[in-house]
């Protein structure tokens, strides 16, 4: 994941994100003339990567481990995550892991690599929201 990539970087200060909606469409010329990189598309229907947006998860294979690492948006306090996975063929999630992150709202975590593994995060917000992340598979 290029966020984790940037975050690691003492050099990286900033960078462009998302936008909330896309522009919309024009009635004459080139339809799509605007930005459509818009986590909401001009009417407001959620995109695929809304929910990935809010709790970002990357898992790199590093040997015999799967290492893990994200953010919870836009808390930047520190807060709990649960990790949770679910093995190939299997439709339970279970908890893998409640940790806490740190106080810009990051977290890592390793844990033994099994093949075809699907990840993914749990967090309650403050005001009691619990929001869960896109599944993430390990290679």
């Amino acid at each position: 994941m290029s966020e984790h990539i940037a975050y690691v970087n003492p050099r990286v200060v900033t960078f462009s994100q998302y936008l909330m909606s896309d522009d919309a469409p024009r009635s004459s010329g080139y339809k799509y003339g605007g930005f459509e990189s818009g986590l909401r598309d001009a009417d407001g229907k959620e995109k695929p990567a809304y929910h990935g947006f809010r709790l970002p998860l990357a898992v790199e294979a590093y040997g015999s481990q799967d290492v893990m690492w994200g953010m919870v948006r836009p808390l930047r306090a520190v807060t709990k995550v649960t990790i949770e996975r679910r093995i190939s063929g299997y439709k339970t999630w279970r908890k893998l892991k409640t940790i806490d992150t740190t106080a810009s709202g990051v977290y890592a975590l390793k844990t033994p690599r099994k093949k075809g593994q699907h990840y993914r995060v749990k967090w309650t917000s403050p005001a009691g929201t619990t929001y869960t992340g896109a599944s993430v598979r390990s290679y």
